[in-house]
């Protein structure tokens, strides 16, 4: 069963991943021999609906940005298909690509790093309709600054070059820069990460806003649940380079079912000083990409692993309303488990006794 949640196949579903994997070759000595491969993202199934925000959340080093950047063929994939909208993105080259490459745009996470320092920002938010060969100069002017305007920035700004900004606005700028295409889908990549805390929440508004006037899409990568939680329709909770739940955020926030879903909201602070939560801590470290375990990636670090998680990759299970996880726990073997749960702790409290 894919990854894909029945309260939205009703849906256009604009991007459709399918069996998607990054394997980077490892290689060592002086000829640079093969010797295994990073698997950064190793089998990907997921939908994305017009019009919702997908969240995307994991550790980091889970794959994450390496399944963003796959979806904008910044990296091409070793294995699995990107369709956007019908159009396998992955059998097409040249001007084909280029022009498709309008309609899905990438909001990077550090907005220090990813503008031009030798450039005015007139230049940086114009140069994707430079390339697309938009209109005349006037026309691109005119574009520039209706764009800068939506973002909350002077259009008499346009002159500036982005160390004379902050960081909240050079974000800004990174986001009309992404809007000035007019885009579909918009990836954004731990977008506020890099932000004061007092700038996040003016910048996360901002995007809502926008969204909700020209009908955006977004798959929003974080690793900041509460971020997550204000941002995000849907929520697909990633761990070594695989989707192991996905959900809506209000079913997944009321009901994690799997155990490394469970462990990362257990971490989330509670406002109320006089409230008791429940930390659950992860044992071991996690597992390397290069060689990752066998069956079920988490079962190293899972309190609940049977003999059947190191066997079997665990299938996708639809435990109701569209919730989907990736256990054991509730596929074909939960019986299993919970046999075998019950049995240890008989024994465990026969020994005690």
């Amino acid at each position: 069963m894919n990854m894909e949640s029945s309260t939205a196949r009703d849906q256009h579903e604009l991007l459709q991943i399918r069996g998607l994997k990054k394997w980077f070759p490892v290689k060592k000595g002086i000829v640079k021999r093969k010797k295994g491969y990073v698997k950064a993202v190793d089998g990907i199934d997921l939908d994305i609906y017009k019009g919702e925000t997908l969240g995307l959340v994991g550790e980091s080093g889970c794959g994450k940005t390496t399944f963003s950047r796959m979806l904008l063929r910044l990296i091409d994939p070793t294995d699995g298909e990107i369709i956007l909208d019908g159009q396998n993105m992955l059998s097409i080259r040249g001007k084909e690509l280029h022009k498709m490459r309008k309609e899905i745009q990438m909001i990077f996470q550090d907005p220090y790093s990813s503008l031009n320092p030798k450039l005015r920002v007139s230049s940086i938010i114009a140069e994707p309709l430079v390339i697309h060969k938009y209109g005349s100069k006037a026309e691109i002017r005119k574009k520039v600054a209706e764009t800068m305007e939506d973002v909350g920035l002077r259009a008499d700004q346009a002159r500036r070059y982005p160390h004379e900004f902050s960081g909240g606005q050079r974000q800004r700028i990174m986001i009309a820069k992404a809007l000035i295409l007019d885009p579909d889908i918009i990836l954004c990549d731990e977008p506020v990460s890099a932000l004061d805390v007092s700038i996040r929440s003016q910048i996360l508004n901002l995007l809502k806003d926008i969204q909700r006037e020209r009908e955006l899409t977004y798959l929003f990568v974080s690793h900041d649940l509460s971020v997550i939680e204000y941002m995000c329709d849907r929520i697909a909770v990633m761990y070594l380079g695989r989707i192991v739940e996905l959900s809506t955020r209000d079913e997944l926030y009321k009901n994690p079912s799997h155990p490394y879903t469970q462990a990362l909201l257990s971490g989330i602070p509670v406002p109320d000083p006089t409230a008791k939560s429940k930390r659950i801590i992860l044992t071991g470290d996690v597992p390397s990409p290069v060689n990752p375990p066998s069956g079920c990636h988490f079962r190293t670090r899972c309190g609940a692993a049977q003999s059947v998680c190191a066997e079997r990759v665990p299938e996708s299970t639809d435990i109701g309303g569209g919730h989907l996880v990736k256990c054991h726990l509730f596929g074909e073997f939960a019986d299993q488990l919970r046999d075998a749960a019950a049995k240890s702790k008989e024994e465990g409290g026969m020994a005690n006794a």
